[in-house]
């Protein structure tokens, strides 16, 4: 089926709105801490277990140095940014679908996070987190 020139162009456009509208209502956060900065939100994965919450996030091209991570009780702040690898100038540019620049994602979980026990490690473009509940369950000795 012939398509005419620029539509899927004009999809990915659409695609991007929509996506930035949907971050707005879901994250406003971001953008209130962040209003003039341009960012984007790598995805990610969440789960837990009985003892951690896991993030795994898709960070390619992202270097270790450039990526913060910050704990406090029962949220954790991730931001960084990813450098442009070479100068392109725009007049050269014929797609762009990668995004560049600095990014943000905030998580909020039911139970506070033992931030001393946190662990991050960067691995073939995925950010991984353990971050282990913090229980406040005393073991009382019985005499």
């Amino acid at each position: 089926m012939p398509t005419r020139k620029g539509a899927l162009s004009d999809l990915v456009e659409l695609q991007a709105r929509l996506n930035s509208i949907i971050s707005e209502v879901m994250e406003p956060s971001v953008k209130a801490e962040n209003e003039n900065v341009n960012l984007w939100a790598p995805p990610a994965d969440v789960s837990e277990d009985d003892e951690n919450f896991y993030i795994e996030m898709e960070v390619p091209g992202v270097e270790i140095n450039d990526i913060e991570i910050v704990c406090k009780d029962n949220f954790i702040k991730i931001n960084g940014e990813r450098k442009f690898s070479r100068e392109i100038a725009v007049d050269n540019i014929q797609r762009m679908e990668r995004f560049f620049g600095n990014f943000y994602r905030e998580f909020e979980f039911p139970f506070q996070i033992d931030k001393d026990e946190v662990e991050a490690s960067l691995e073939n473009g995925v950010l991984t987190l353990v971050l282990p509940k913090k229980s406040n369950k005393r073991k009382i000795p019985i005499r």
